[in-house]
């Protein structure tokens, strides 16, 4: 059976995009990294299985290990549906391993995100006899914050790697995320792509976060992501939502 593969770009964080209503494809860890080369993860799209979703989402990381869900991921799954399902409502809800979450197409694809979780402040661990002050989140994956001056001089392959495995923050681990809290610039070695992205949705949601509860940046912002694009990022409430330009690639 031959399967349609949809290649979409959320300001550089690139998904392959599936089809999978009919939940015939299960594919291995090792499909999947073949499959991912080149690009940062894998998204199925499926029917949902609770009440009031759309969709489904079941997201595979780069690596083949599948995570609870993706932020750029969501917004690219959107237009997805909007444009191969031919979906013509301004909202639709997608069901994902951290709950259900709410997409609206307005400008952009935009993605109630759900909440911030403050899994610590302030943790000061050292890299090669430098300190690192690194503040710790969940945006449905788990997080690290880290303010720097200068950002573009961050070996952000060795530094995020180091932190995304530390003692610290085991089992789970998790991405790291550099800040520059002036120029509001943001650059992110994920996990389970194990390397810098162009873009992350939920490192970007955290680094918001942050920078309006340390700097008292005023909301919503707008962070520059590595492709040289912008995430948007507000706050209702406890509910985060982020917005962005999606672009079709090509169809495989």
């Amino acid at each position: 059976m031959q399967i349609m593969i949809s290649h979409y770009s959320g300001c550089g964080n690139d998904f392959l995009i599936i089809d999978d209503r009919s939940r015939c494809f299960e594919p291995s860890q090792s499909h999947i990294q073949t499959l991912c080369k080149g690009v940062d993860g894998l998204i199925l799209a499926q029917l949902p299985t609770v009440p009031l979703a759309h969709f489904k989402m079941k997201f595979y990381n780069r690596d083949g290990s599948e995570a609870d869900m993706c932020g750029n991921g969501l917004r690219c799954l959107g237009m997805f549906i909007k444009e191969k399902f031919l979906f013509t409502e301004s909202q639709c809800v997608i069901e994902t391993n951290a709950g259900c979450l709410k997409l609206a197409f307005k400008e952009h694809v935009t993605v109630e995100i759900g909440s911030v979780q403050e899994l610590g402040w302030n943790i000061s661990l050292s890299h090669e006899g430098v300190p690192w002050t690194l503040h710790h989140f969940r945006v449905g994956v788990p997080h690290l914050v880290t303010f720097v001056d200068t950002i573009d001089a961050i070996d952000v392959m060795k530094i995020g790697s180091f932190f995304r495995h530390h003692p610290h923050f085991l089992p789970a681990g998790a991405n790291v995320n550099f800040v520059d809290p002036v120029k509001c610039c943001i650059r992110t070695f994920e996990r389970g792509v194990e390397a810098e992205t162009l873009a992350c949705g939920t490192g970007s949601t955290a680094a918001a976060f942050a920078l309006h509860k340390l700097y008292g940046h005023v909301l919503p912002i707008k962070l520059k992501v590595r492709s040289g694009e912008y995430l948007e990022v507000g706050f209702t409430q406890q509910n985060a939502t982020l917005s962005g330009p999606v672009t079709w690639v090509r169809d495989m």
